[in-house]
C-alpha cells in the first residue's frame, strides 16, 4: 500500500493537459488561497452556455456587459485551447494581466472542463496535490437529463483531507 506522501506526490505531477511550461513561473505570483484563485479564475473565462441564453443580452452580468462580445466569438473554444497552457497563453495574449477586472472581450469561452484543468494546473504549479474530476451532478440538470460537469479536487494540507474547488460560473 502506498504511503500518503507518495500519493500526494503523484497528484503534484503534471500531464500534457496540466503542465504550464514557461507559464509555471507566471502563476507563482498568483494568490495561494484556493477561494481567491477560484474567484480570480472565474473572471478570466465565460462559460459558452451563457453566450446562448438570456445572459447574452445582459449588460450587468457577473462577467460584465455581455452585449460587447462580437457575434463572431459566440463559440466554444475548448477545442481551440485544449490544455491549461494554451488557455493561459490565450488569456495573456489578449491581456497581459490575470486579474479580476479583465475586459469582457478578452475572456476565453471555455466549459467547466477547461476551467477545472486550468485550476488544477495552477494548483500543481504552486505545489498543491490536485486533480480534475468529472461526472454527473444534480445541479447540472436540464430538461430532465443530466449534463456532465468537471470540478477541481485538491488536498488540503491543514485538514489533511481532499477539498473540492468548484469555481462556479454564477454568484
Amino acid at each position: 500500500m502506498k504511503k500518503l506522501e507518495e500519493i500526494l506526490e503523484f497528484y503534484r505531477g503534471t500531464s500534457s493537459y496540466t503542465d504550464l511550461g514557461f507559464y509555471k513561473n507566471f502563476v507563482s505570483n498568483l494568490p495561494n488561497d484556493i477561494k481567491e484563485l477560484c474567484l480570480l479564475q472565474r473572471h478570466q473565462i465565460i462559460h459558452p452556455v451563457n453566450l446562448m441564453d438570456e445572459t447574452r443580452m445582459n449588460k450587468n452580468s457577473f462577467y460584465g456587459d455581455m452585449t460587447q462580445i462580437p457575434e463572431t466569438r459566440l463559440i466554444f473554444e475548448d477545442d481551440i485551447f485544449p490544455t491549461a497552457q494554451s488557455v493561459l497563453a490565450e488569456l495573456l495574449r489578449k491581456e497581459a494581466k490575470y486579474h479580476i477586472k479583465r475586459d469582457i472581450q478578452n475572456k476565453v469561452h471555455t466549459t467547466c472542463r477547461s476551467q477545472a484543468i486550468l485550476l488544477v494546473a495552477i494548483l500543481k504549479a504552486k505545489g498543491f496535490p490536485a486533480r480534475a474530476r468529472s461526472g454527473f451532478a444534480e445541479y447540472c440538470k436540464n430538461d430532465g437529463s443530466y449534463w456532465d460537469h468537471w470540478i477541481t479536487e485538491f488536498y488540503d494540507g491543514e485538514t489533511r483531507k481532499m477539498g473540492i474547488g468548484r469555481c462556479r460560473w454564477m454568484l
